[in-house]
């Protein structure tokens, strides 16, 4: 028990001991703690801080999606097709509908091609515009960098409307930042105005084409109606022709009995039009039929054939119903112009925060500035603790 006693005795006194020392130098803590103070405001001062900045970019409008109500209505042509109860697509329809969803992701598709961000930093960055490397590392810079700036959808649903996304980066030049991002977002928005533009006129173009292949389809069909109508025409001339003479033959002047229907009848056969042979109506009935059927237009030998009509019928419909020059009119219509800004952002509305925590760092340095002294203190003195009993 009393070797504890003394034990704690000999802590206590070391510890007296330990704090005496760094006591009798306080001056030379003060002095370290000072300097590296000193050092750490210098470099804080001379070095840029870094900062953080969002942007939030928003889906169109209602205003600027009413513009798109008129080209919208091609989405729901035709037969509605159903599927478990809900209409999911329609067959006649020229495009799918252009939500602002849709428009904020060719936005999202745009910006993440990094072509505009490429061309914004070159233009408006002091660093890269100093840098004096090849082309291969000027290229990885660009890379680098443009790895700063992300555009990110926000899931969380109370922070507003849904398909909201936010811009952010990192940057040392607060000015030259607000220009990229400028530059950018309005190249990316003349870029989504271009795309939706492309995608448009393909639809107007596939929809021209499908017409034209209808007119066409209907003008063949038409086409080869007419050469069978004429053909049949030909057939009923040359069996009347020949029945004239078979009845001239045998001296039948006039109707011998019922021979059955006309031959002008499309139902009735070329080769026996009743159970009596056509001749025996005698070939003075024949040769009138055949002299009406002779002198018989081709329109009135066309327009006497049903299928025919309805043909024609459809081919006027077709040509009246030009869907794609409605789809032109309707998109000259959008705000589509490389001017026109279809998603909503402001780049004055910018929020930087800046990453360095100098205060922070200044309260770190100051407590590495005391402790630094104090170990310089302590070593000192057991140096010269042990330079004395060398000498002793």
């Amino acid at each position: 028990m009393d070797q504890n006693i003394s034990r704690q005795d000999e802590d206590e006194l070391d510890l007296f001991t330990l704090f005496q020392t760094i006591w009798e130098g306080k001056w030379i803590v003060v002095i370290c703690t000072a300097m590296v103070v000193a050092i750490t405001s210098l470099f804080l001062f001379v070095k840029k801080p870094a900062y953080e900045g969002h942007l939030l970019i928003r889906t169109p409008s209602l205003d600027t999606m009413s513009s798109f109500e008129q080209i919208n209505r091609f989405a729901t042509n035709g037969k509605a097709i159903v599927s478990d109860g809900q209409i999911i697509g329609f067959e006649d329809n020229l495009l799918v509908e252009i939500t602002p969803k849709e428009i904020i992701e060719v936005f999202v598709d745009e910006f993440n091609n990094y072509s505009a961000l490429y061309e914004a930093i070159k233009q408006h960055s002091s660093d890269y515009a100093e840098f004096e490397g090849s082309g291969e590392e000027r290229t990885l810079l660009l890379f680098r960098w443009t790895n700063d700036y992300e555009l990110t959808k926000i899931v969380n649903k109370s922070a507003g409307e849904a398909n909201t996304y936010q811009l952010s980066f990192v940057t040392r030049n607060i000015d030259e930042t607000k220009q990229i991002i400028d530059l950018t977002l309005s190249k990316v928005s003349a870029n989504t105005n271009l795309s939706l533009l492309r995608y448009l006129h393909s639809i107007s173009d596939a929809a021209k084409q499908k017409s034209f292949d209808k007119i066409s389809q209907l003008e063949n069909e038409i086409l080869s109606r007419k050469k069978i109508l004429l053909i049949g025409h030909n057939q009923k001339i040359h069996f009347l022709t020949e029945q004239s003479t078979i009845a001239r033959a045998l001296n039948l002047k006039e109707n011998m009995q019922n021979a059955g229907t006309l031959a002008m009848s499309d139902k009735a056969s070329m080769a026996v039009f009743a159970d009596a042979p056509y001749y025996l109506r005698g070939y003075e009935a024949i040769d009138r039929e055949l002299e009406q059927l002779q002198t018989k237009d081709e329109k009135n030998i066309y327009f006497a054939d049903e299928k025919y009509v309805e043909l024609i019928e459809k081919l006027e419909n077709q040509k009246t119903d030009l869907q794609y020059v409605e789809f032109d009119a309707a998109i000259k219509k959008l705000p589509l112009n490389k001017t026109d800004r279809l998603v909503r952002y402001n780049p004055l509305l910018i929020e930087f925060e800046v990453m360095t925590k100098r205060r922070l760092i200044l309260a770190l340095s100051l407590i590495f500035g005391v402790i630094a002294g104090a170990m310089f203190v302590l070593l000192r003195h057991g140096y010269r603790q042990h330079q004395a009993k060398v000498t002793s």
